[in-house]
């Protein structure tokens, strides 16, 4: 059971757990690629593997402009975390990396400040902050 109290009313709405530090709090959860099987999207979509899913057509599907970059061994994609349709203020940065060794699907990562008066732009790219980021790592547990 997830304690509520004292949530930031712009948190992620659905997550597996979060790390609360001083400067941001970071939400978790895991997902699955979802490929549609109708036919008007394998004609959109022909060279799309749906028995392997992964990041790079994802993010073709999505839309997503940004590039995959190499996180530890793990692609990963980071993305603007905007509400209102994606249009709206800048909350954070949202995370996506794939987890193939982790039984598939991919891991979201959603960044945003602890404190309602910071601004995600100007904790990202803070040592401190950029060091956790960077240092994010999925393995499997032997």
């Amino acid at each position: 059971m997830r304690d509520w109290s004292g949530q930031r009313k712009d948190a992620p709405s659905f997550y597996g757990f979060a790390l609360k530090g001083d400067k941001i709090t970071a939400f978790f959860s895991k997902q699955s690629y979802v490929y549609q099987t109708h036919v008007d999207f394998a004609k959109e979509y022909p060279d799309m593997d749906k028995d392997d899913p992964n990041l790079k057509d994802m993010r073709e599907v999505a839309g997503y402009e940004e590039e995959i970059y190499d996180l530890n061994g793990a692609d990963a994609l980071r993305t603007e975390l905007r509400y209102g349709s994606g249009k709206g203020e800048l909350k954070g940065y949202r995370y996506i990396i794939d987890t193939k060794n982790l039984g598939g699907g991919y891991m979201e990562v959603s960044v945003i400040p602890t404190s309602e008066s910071e601004k995600i732009e100007d904790l990202i790219d803070a040592d401190d902050v950029k060091m956790i980021v960077d240092s994010m790592k999925f393995e499997k547990l032997k």
